[in-house]
């Protein structure tokens, strides 16, 4: 009986050890793949990229619906700040009856406030008319192909932060920084979205493709477009939205371009 008993108990023994050794056979688990850390981005300050909404003899913009983002700037350091958007969002594109002419900005805008585009405050604030585009200082075409508004903030925008304006100029293969609030794709605190330059014209054109494929680009138009230091080399036109999952191309024009044509006005 003891014989009997010694033999199960050696049989078990010998059955728990064949288990531990398959187990030990076993292929260990990969290791998991390291997360790609994404930069975050040079730093944004508050009050430094807006809201503009627009009411028009043509329509109004609805404050629930931001059309675009904007941005301040300085021709010179103690100059007075104008703020910068798309024109081209003072059309149909943005629920408008007609696109208000170029020429007549200050006649045809009623009213035009602004809001901070990163929820820095809820407050909305009213801002003088833009600078009417005088077809006499120059072309209808060069008015388009610049596509911008400009604001004088002088007096009516205490917290505003202009940007600096960068010096070196952009090459094929620069990274440039989308800065504002996307309604999708991205936190909306995030306040840069990396892209990369894919083309430079001389007229101060400027393409580029974007990293992240997710992207809302709702309320983009007329964002700036920052460098590496935070500095301002352009202001987004527009994005077209890539196919198969990939990554959307944007269009720009530069900071020199934009200086040159506020230049113009003043």
């Amino acid at each position: 009986m003891i014989r009997r008993r010694r033999i199960h108990w050696l049989l078990r023994l010998a059955a728990v050890a064949g288990a531990l050794a398959l187990l030990n056979c076993r292929p260990t688990p990969p290791a998991p793949a390291p997360t790609q850390v994404t930069s975050p981005g040079p730093e944004v300050p508050r009050f430094s990229v807006w809201r503009p909404f627009f009411f028009t003899s043509h329509g109004d913009h609805d404050i629930s619906y931001p059309p675009a983002s904007g941005f301040a700037i300085r021709v010179e350091a103690d100059g007075p700040p104008y703020l910068i958007t798309a024109l081209h969002i003072l059309s149909p594109e943005s629920g408008l009856a007609a696109a208000v002419a170029p020429e007549s900005l200050s006649e045809s805008i009623r009213q035009l406030v602004v809001s901070e585009a990163f929820g820095a405050s809820d407050s909305t604030h009213p801002l003088k008319p833009p600078l009417d585009l005088d077809p006499a200082l120059a072309d209808s075409d060069y008015w388009t192909k610049t596509d911008a508004v400009f604001i004088p903030l002088a007096g009516t925008l205490p917290k505003v932060r202009p940007f600096e304006i960068g010096d070196v100029p952009l090459r094929v293969g620069d990274t440039v920084w989308l800065s504002t609030a996307v309604y999708a794709g991205a936190s909306p605190s995030q306040t840069t979205h990396r892209a990369e330059v894919t083309a430079v014209t001389e007229d101060g054109r400027i393409e580029y493709r974007f990293e992240n494929p997710r992207l809302s680009f709702q309320a983009a138009d007329g964002a700036p477009l920052i460098d590496d230091s935070g500095k301002l080399i352009g202001m987004h036109q527009r994005a077209t939205m890539g196919e198969d999952n990939q990554p959307a191309t944007g269009q720009g024009v530069t900071a020199t371009r934009l200086l040159e044509a506020l230049g113009k006005l003043l």
